[in-house]
């Protein structure tokens, strides 16, 4: 009998570890089912519902085909430092009344040049010729703060010389605004900034006549880019990259390279001001936001959409320049107010994250076995795989990359122990749906809506388990850079409202001989559709005349009112508090 049992217990136990081993080797041995052509869905959705409009893109293509590279010289111009419109540190890129200005100051005082030591002379042209002007020549131009001493490395460190130098460029700058607002120190050395301003304006005529050739070289690129940013839509298919099979890699051909039409775009709106052609240059400004438009709308993916903001967000900006140089005629200013309401003619387009839950999707899909009956379960093998390979053409989480740095990338991967702790896939997505639908949500919320309401997206990952939930949590740092998108798209709509008003005000000016007391009478006088929001503030941008010019401002990333004070380092005052975003008076004024 014992026997009998004995045996029947051994069975039963080989029986029971036979079942277990074959289940653990169906556990380990599965491998997910790749279904859903997601790349479809991505196209989709940006595909134009609208099939009577004309798409842009035959248009770009011709731009890039007629494009012209600049050559070395010109290339190293624009290494040094683009040209753009607040750029007073280049007497070339001077208000005309300003350049004139300048002028005739360098005529009057040439013979102080003339009546210099020899000595003195060539000890000017050696500083000059290495961008560092000692302080004995300046006398009394610059502050203690504004001048640094030539550090010099010796075996004990670093120890300072005794002879302070100040920037070439700082001086160049200084002296500029000096002889422009009449305030020059009379015991002044006449001499040296008539040599310093000399060298600095003959430089740069020699760069203004390069990249004028250039410039001229691309006007048929030009013509071709500015007549496609007119058309309905933008559209081309997003492909995956030949090496991956992960959607997380797809990309539109060719369309980074149109990333060459928005640097291009400064040179040419520049050489327009230059030349005095400031309704061309609006022209320009305004082909360079309709681009950023169509781009943004056209695409789906988070470096994609960054990308159209930034190009939104440059034309707004370098409009404003535009309109700051001259006050236009009433026509011209109603047309331009006109157009750039064409583009958002109902709301502005609010940001989403469709292509994104797309991507999460295809990761699922490419690490989890099937879901349905047991919900499905990660493959500890798949997971660690597409960490390994894909991370390197990761296109939805750009930011995965400086998770790994310097831990190897172990500390991403898991286990089978790990897999099998982790949710379910039906779960999984599920509460991936959540978090995309949280986030389209908060999208729709201005940041000071969000700051006010004190939500984030982190709160929603703060009550997911780290390890049922592993997968989720390594998007975490996406979903802040998603927020930080989010505030992209309002800053850009508020440059989008500001031009408009600004361009409201230009006219109500030119009609009533002055500004108005308040913004709302703009649009009582049917001047203006829309007052512009504050997206730092809890109603429209903050606005006062001053004298025969006005303020207009945002309060920043820090929520509160600083009086129209602008950090000009970190103009949105993401980095720092005390500061206003100011729109107006331009930089260029």
């Amino acid at each position: 009998m014992k026997k009998k049992l004995l045996m029947g217990i051994i069975s039963g136990g080989g029986v029971v570890f036979l079942l277990l081993a074959f289940s653990f080797w169906w556990y380990v041995s599965r491998a997910p089912l790749v279904e859903t052509n997601y790349v479809m869905k991505l196209n989709d959705l940006v595909r134009p519902t609208d099939a009577e409009g004309e798409n842009a893109w035959p248009y770009f293509k011709q731009a890039l085909q007629l494009y012209t590279e600049p050559n070395e010289s010109i290339y190293r111009i624009i290494q040094s430092g683009p040209y753009n419109i607040d750029n007073d540190n280049n007497s070339t890129y001077l208000a005309p009344a300003e350049q004139n200005k300048l002028r005739q100051w360098m005529e009057q005082n040439l013979s102080a040049w003339d009546l210099l030591d020899p000595e003195i002379k060539e000890q000017v042209r050696q500083a000059i010729e290495e961008k560092q002007i000692p302080q004995n020549l300046l006398t009394s131009l610059f502050k203690n703060n504004e001048v640094y001493y030539r550090t010099i490395r010796t075996r004990r460190g670093v120890r300072y010389a005794t002879r302070p130098y100040a920037e070439l460029n700082q001086v160049r700058k200084q002296f500029y605004q000096m002889i422009c607002n009449n305030t020059l120190p009379e015991e002044a050395n006449r001499a040296l900034v008539v040599e310093v301003l000399r060298d600095w304006m003959e430089e740069n005529q020699t760069k203004t006549r390069q990249i004028n050739k250039w410039i001229r070289q691309n006007q048929p690129a030009w013509q071709a880019f500015a007549t496609g940013s007119k058309k309905d839509y933008l559209f081309r298919e997003y492909i995956i990259d030949e090496q991956s099979d992960l959607l997380s890699s797809c990309y539109i051909p060719d369309l980074k390279d149109m990333l060459i039409m928005r640097e291009f775009s400064r040179w040419m709106i520049h050489a327009n001001l230059q030349a005095a052609r400031r309704e061309q240059a609006l022209q320009d400004s305004l082909a360079l936001i309709r681009f950023g438009h169509l781009w943004q709308k056209g695409t789906s993916t988070f470096s994609d959409q960054l990308r159209g903001i930034s190009i939104i967000k440059s034309g707004y900006e370098h409009m404003l320049g535009c309109i700051a140089l001259r006050m236009g005629n009433e026509k011209d200013l109603r047309h331009i107010q006109a157009e750039i309401g064409k583009l958002t003619e109902s709301e502005y387009p609010i940001i989403n994250f469709e292509g994104h839950r797309l991507q999460f999707l295809d990761v699922v899909q490419h690490t989890f076995t099937k879901g349905g009956v047991g919900g499905g379960r990660i493959i500890a093998e798949y997971f660690n795989r597409w960490i390994t390979e894909g991370a390197s053409d990761i296109g939805l989480w750009e930011s995965l990359g400086r998770w790994f740095e310097g831990t190897g990338r172990q500390e991403e991967m898991i286990t089978l122990t790990d897999s099998l702790r982790h949710a379910k896939r039906d779960d999984t997505v599920a509460q991936a749906h959540r978090l995309y639908n949280r986030i389209n949500e908060l999208a729709q919320m201005s940041p000071f809506v969000r700051h006010d309401r004190q939500t984030s997206i982190m709160d929603d990952f703060e009550t997911l388990d780290k390890e049922a939930y592993h997968l989720i949590h390594m998007i975490k740092r996406n979903f802040i850079d998603f927020e930080r998108l989010v505030d992209q798209n309002f800053q850009a709509q508020a440059l989008h409202e500001t031009v408009t008003a600004v361009l409201a005000l230009r006219r109500w000016k030119l009609t009533h001989g002055r500004y108005p007391d308040k913004l709302h009478e703009l649009s009582a006088a049917g001047y203006l559709k829309k007052l512009p929001d504050d997206p730092y503030g809890p109603g429209i941008l903050q606005y006062e005349k001053e004298g025969d010019d006005f303020i207009l401002y945002s309060w920043a990333a820090d929520f509160d009112d600083d009086g129209g004070v602008e950090n000009p380092n970190d103009p949105w005052g993401e980095r720092s508090a005390d500061s206003d975003r100011v729109f107006w008076p331009s930089k260029n004024k």
